[in-house]
């Protein structure tokens, strides 16, 4: 019996098939995609999901800080705060460039730690975490009592935003750096920022005494940070017009606590006041070797950098309605941006920016979306595209990328600031499309900045971080020698590119330094570039002659002498450049043992420089032919025992 196929039965048959069982599978998936949309917008609404957030973005920030030592700041707070317990004063037993208030702060960790006779790292440690939890509890009451904020899940994001900027530091969350005066003036800037939220004509007696006194933490902190307020302060101005405006009870009491605070600075830190101006101008010297040229790169730099964000807040302030609640947020965030103006870009300083920025990213992309009715579920792949895009974006091509658009932005910014009016009538459709790209691209940018930074903080990008790992090889085995060699009332001689690169070994050994710099090493400065010489002899003097007294003390054993890995000559071979020191170093201390973390580098570039060699070591150095593939190192120091 034959059988006979009709092909195109067959054919209509599976198509039929296919069709039905399609619709029936692309049915049951946007059914589980919908009900799960509907779960996560619910569980975002919910009040759950503040607390939960917040919880997650703990354990994730503690995790990830348990992997690495403190950071260098935090060590070097810590010391200070002891040696000031311990009657030794600012700018006399040692130099100091930031305001006390940061180190008095530090004072009931470093006294726990005393009375139990343990490091203060690990209560410093739960000192700060604590303080965070508490302020962010503090917020969430003052925010739910006012019921000032339209929505939960606004509300929500309030909350996520003050733990992600208290916990997970955009480039600093590797380094460990949350003994240091941002954790206090976030701390402290929080609930200040809450209560303009709820209004400060709405607040009763004891809450307006309480603002003045979170003003005066905030400006005495560091003097700078009073644009943080100046902001709020002068809205409240506009938007009475009374001159009258400023004389209120929180203002009188702002004032009476700086008052009281510059009082204790007379007293007790007076060589802090009379030595300030002259330590912070030497300070920029060596640790920034400010001229105008570096200047004018400085704000070049803030520019590329930054400008995406003022356009961000531009575009909301022309865009969204103007809610009491997100006005007070946008406020926060420009006096954020004028304050990073400010600031030298350094990692540390510009955490501040990112943890108040994060108000108005989180919270102005959701009601941007409201207003311009973007459906985020039906976009989802869209935006999801874009963040990977920049989430994978190396840092180089951000740079370039940045530069681009911030020049671009700008000169569109400029357009709509000459043309508003006619620009937006006729070209209203192309200008949304061109807002809701630039929206997506600034806020996506931010976000995966923040992921990135919490995710992989040991890439290629922060090879310190290696450096950083706790336990690491250098520590342990500079914990060794110190076992091994020191007594108790026996120190250790630092010689580094930054005498802070000691820490935080100093603080887990327990040994405090007996420099009188703790933070820059200002005689290798003058030993490499006889420029910074002629900046102030003084200084250069007062370091050397601290040196050479801890070369001579008998109970300085130990000499460890850490190398600067991306340059031939070591640190100790431009401290030896220098006569006296020479002498006394070698009549006093031999080699004892080294260590090197040997790794590959294909680019290196050694800094043959005039800025590291004088003309006439230039001159024969330049000529010497130098291979491309160079072995490089890491973790690498050298110790020297007393004779």
């Amino acid at each position: 019996m034959k059988f006979r196929f009709d092909l195109l039965e067959i054919k209509t048959l599976i198509e039929e098939k296919r069709l039905i069982f399609g619709l029936k599978f692309e049915k049951f998936l946007l059914q589980k995609f919908n009900k799960a949309s509907s779960f996560i917008c619910y569980f975002f609404k919910s009040q759950s999901f503040a607390l939960f957030g917040s919880l997650a973005i703990i354990l994730i920030s503690l995790y990830i800080r348990s992997s690495v030592d403190i950071g260098v700041d935090s060590g070097i707070a810590l010391e200070i705060a002891q040696k000031i317990l311990e009657g030794k004063k600012f700018n006399h037993d040692f130099i100091e460039y930031n305001f006390p208030l940061t180190f008095i702060l530090l004072f009931p960790p470093i006294l726990i730690a005393n009375f139990f006779k343990i490091t203060p790292i690990i209560i410093a440690d739960y000192y700060i975490n604590l303080i965070g939890i508490g302020v962010i509890f503090w917020c969430y009451k003052i925010l739910k009592n006012s019921k000032q904020i339209p929505q939960q899940l606004i509300f929500n994001l309030l909350i996520i935003a003050l733990s992600c900027g208290f916990f997970l530091r955009v480039n600093t969350l590797i380094f460990n750096e949350y003994l240091t005066k941002t954790s206090f003036l976030l701390a402290v800037i929080y609930p200040y920022f809450c209560y303009q939220i709820v209004g400060i004509e709405k607040l009763n007696n004891t809450q307006k005494i309480l603002v003045g006194i979170l003003m005066a933490i905030i400006v005495s902190l560091k003097p700078t940070n009073i644009i943080l307020i100046a902001g709020f302060e002068i809205y409240r101005f506009w938007k009475t017009k009374k001159i009258t405006t400023f004389f209120v009870l929180h203002n009188y009491i702002f004032v009476i606590f700086l008052f009281l605070y510059g009082l204790v600075l007379w007293v007790f830190f007076h060589h802090f006041l009379e030595n300030f101006t002259y330590f912070v101008k030497i300070y920029n010297h060596y640790r920034y070797n400010y001229n105008n040229r570096n200047i004018f790169f400085k704000y070049v730099y803030f520019r590329n950098e930054f400008a995406m964000y003022f356009v961000l807040i531009y575009f909301y302030l022309l865009v969204l309605k103007k809610s009491e609640y997100f006005k007070k947020i946008l406020i926060l965030s420009i006096s954020a941006l004028v304050l990073s103006f400010f600031e030298s870009f350094y990692l540390d300083q510009r955490v501040s920016f990112y943890a108040l920025y994060v108000f108005v990213v989180l919270i102005g992309f959701y009601e941007f979306t409201q207003q311009q009715q973007i459906s985020i579920t039906k976009n989802w792949f869209i935006l999801i595209s874009l963040a990977i895009f920049l989430f994978l974006t190396d840092e180089f091509f951000e740079i370039i990328s940045v530069s681009l658009t911030s020049i671009f932005f700008l000169i569109i910014l400029f357009f709509l600031l000459v043309f508003k009016k006619d620009i937006f009538k006729k070209n209203s459709q192309k200008i949304k499309y061109f807002t809701v790209i630039f929206v997506c691209y600034v806020t996506l940018g931010f976000i995966s900045k923040f992921v990135k930074t919490v995710l992989f903080s040991n890439t290629k990008n922060n090879q310190i971080s290696f450096v950083l790992k706790s336990p690491n090889q250098m520590n342990r085995q500079l914990m060794l020698i110190k076992k091994n060699h020191l007594l108790e009332n026996q120190n250790i001689i630092t010689l580094n590119l930054e005498i802070s690169e000691s820490y935080p070994f100093r603080n887990y050994a327990q040994i405090s330094s007996n420099s009188i710099v703790l933070q820059y090493d200002v005689i290798k400065a003058v030993l490499r570039d006889p420029y910074f010489h002629s900046i102030d002899k003084r200084f250069y003097e007062i370091a050397k002659e601290d040196l050479l007294k801890q070369l001579r003390n008998p109970k300085n054993k130990l000499l460890i002498n850490y190398y600067n890995f991306q340059c031939s000559i070591t640190i100790l071979e431009y401290f030896l450049r220098d006569a006296e020191i020479n002498k006394i170093f070698i009549e006093n201390f031999k080699y004892l043992t080294s260590s090197k973390t040997i790794i590959s580098s294909n680019s290196f570039m050694p800094k043959y420089t005039k800025e590291y060699l004088s003309d006439a070591e230039f001159e024969i150095v330049k000529q010497i032919e130098i291979p491309k593939n160079r072995t490089n190192y890491k973790d690498e120091f050298e110790a020297y025992i007393r004779k």
